[in-house]
C-alpha cells in the first residue's frame, strides 16, 4: 500500500512531518508528530489511518497532529 507506513499505536521515532492517509472519509493531509509519542487512532476511521514520513525537517506551516479534529482528545 505505502512504501513505509506506520499504524496507530506504533511509536513515533523521529519528530517529523508525516502524510496522514485516512480511510475513505477525507483527503490525505500533512501533520507534525513528535518523537516519543505514538501514532494516534482517527476518531472516524480508527486503526485504518496510516502515517508516512515526508521530511525530518518540521515545516513552520504544518500543524501538529492534535490540531486536526479527527485526532483531538475527547473530554
Amino acid at each position: 500500500m505505502f512504501r513505509s507506513a506506520s499504524r496507530p499505536g506504533d511509536r513515533v521515532k523521529i519528530t517529523a512531518v508525516y502524510w496522514v492517509h485516512h480511510y475513505a472519509h477525507c483527503i490525505s493531509h500533512r501533520a507534525k508528530l513528535n518523537a516519543g509519542g505514538v501514532f494516534p487512532r482517527c476518531h472516524t476511521c480508527g486503526d485504518k489511518v496510516r502515517f508516512e514520513q515526508v521530511s525530518v525537517q518540521t515545516e513552520q506551516n504544518t500543524q501538529a497532529i492534535e490540531q486536526f479534529s479527527d485526532f483531538r482528545k475527547v473530554a
